[in-house]
């Protein structure tokens, strides 16, 4: 990525910006449906959403040679409870 522009643009892209778009729209509609506060901000949702199960990815990464399946199971499942408390976080009661 450091020598070469158009991959670097690709990663970008593809890892950093489509995925924070994506959720940010994401969270706006359940901002304009009500189901999450007013009050939330849609971006930072995004960025806070996105990127636990990012950070559990590259600890895996440089841990292992050879990921084990415990590990994978591990991350799915941690970021599925820090997605529920980053809804709950928010959700209209």
């Amino acid at each position: 990525m450091n020598y070469n522009e158009t991959i670097r643009l690709f990663f970008q892209n593809e890892i950093l910006v489509k995925p924070l778009v994506f959720w940010n729209e994401f969270f706006t509609i359940l901002k304009e449906k009500g189901i999450i506060r007013k009050d939330s901000n849609p971006k930072f949702l995004a960025k806070e959403y996105y990127s636990f199960p990012i950070y559990l990815l590259l600890e895996i990464c440089a841990k292992y040679d050879d990921i084990p399946q415990s590990s994978i199971d591990n991350l799915f499942k941690e970021s599925e409870e820090h997605a529920k408390f980053i809804l709950n976080s928010v959700k209209v009661k």
